[in-house]
């Protein structure tokens, strides 16, 4: 959704600033894999929630997993709004600071 907004770990991002730094991310070697605990997941309306482990990896660098608390809401059928907790805090690695 063009309203996007997204909370994570304390910081805010809004939809072009969500997707500049998503497009920088992509043009790295970084890798991505995800694996969702089904059983974690509920559905209330609009709104998702659940956990999902993301593990990242570079070229010469041990892969790295993250755990993601997040509730997903959805607006005229779109993802409208986005708050994740992540440990270890994503923005503190290595691969995102570079």
């Amino acid at each position: 959704h063009r309203d996007l907004m997204v909370y994570t770990n304390g910081k805010e991002f809004d939809y072009k600033t969500f997707l500049d730094m998503h497009q920088d991310i992509y043009e790295t070697p970084i890798q991505y894999e995800i694996d969702y605990n089904d059983e974690t997941f509920v559905e209330d309306g609009e709104k998702v929630a659940g956990i999902v482990y993301i593990t990242t990896s570079r070229p010469d660098e041990e892969p790295k997993e993250i755990e993601v608390i997040v509730i997903v809401q959805y607006k005229e059928n779109k993802i409208y709004r986005v708050w994740e907790l992540t440990w270890p805090d994503w923005s503190k690695l290595p691969a995102f600071k570079e």
